[in-house]
């Protein structure tokens, strides 16, 4: 029992590299979002291509760079989320004049939080067994998912705040624009009847 709910760990925190095509002078752009502190590395690969070049930027919400590189052809990606939020792997082709305006076939591993750990030397380090291995794993995926659950509780309190506080400022909105209505009501009618009386309608 213990040794299949271990395999269904592994095989829901395996991720499979991404690959797809990059048009000449175009970016394409990964999304992954991640809380603050989080340890992320990968594997990238461009195929060369005469006279193009690829350039690989990481930003944060707030348009921060975390990675940037250019004439990208392969390489490792290492950076920590500095804030918590949605950060953009982008691949921008670049293109000299008298390029053959080919597509760039691009490949990235990227892995976080507990997967971008070095497992292998974990196991080499203090000679553990392959179970304890897994164990450890499993423990530290259960830490990585409570943290996600109480990033996700904060935001949700976050939005909840905002909506309360939203709701209060359309309801103050709602009787102020009440009260002028009633009060350019009211002088419209003292304003009709003055005139009406000046003009001896009444």
């Amino acid at each position: 029992m213990l040794s299949r709910f271990l395999c269904i760990v592994a095989a829901f925190a395996s991720v499979e590299a991404i690959s797809f095509k990059l048009d000449p002078g175009s970016t394409r752009c990964l999304r992954q979002e991640l809380t603050n502190g989080t340890f992320v590395k990968g594997d990238f690969k461009a195929s060369v291509v005469e006279k193009q070049s690829v350039q690989i930027e990481i930003k944060d919400d707030y348009g921060r760079s975390a990675y940037t590189k250019e004439n990208a052809d392969s390489g490792k990606i290492a950076y920590v989320a500095d804030n918590a939020g949605v950060y953009e792997t982008c691949f921008t082709s670049k293109v000299d004049s008298g390029a053959e305006m080919k597509m760039h076939e691009i490949t990235v591993d990227l892995k976080s939080g507990v997967e971008a750990n070095e497992y292998d030397a974990v196991k080499e380090a203090e000679n553990l067994a392959p179970l304890e291995l897994a164990i450890r794993r499993m423990e530290e995926l259960a830490e990585s998912i409570a943290k996600d659950m109480g990033s996700m509780k904060q935001r949700e309190a976050n939005m909840r705040n905002t909506n309360e506080s939203t709701n209060a400022r359309v309801l103050y909105f709602s009787v102020v624009s009440m009260m002028c209505l009633v009060g350019l009501a009211i002088w419209q009618v003292y304003y009709l009847k003055s005139y009406f009386k000046s003009k001896k309608l009444i």
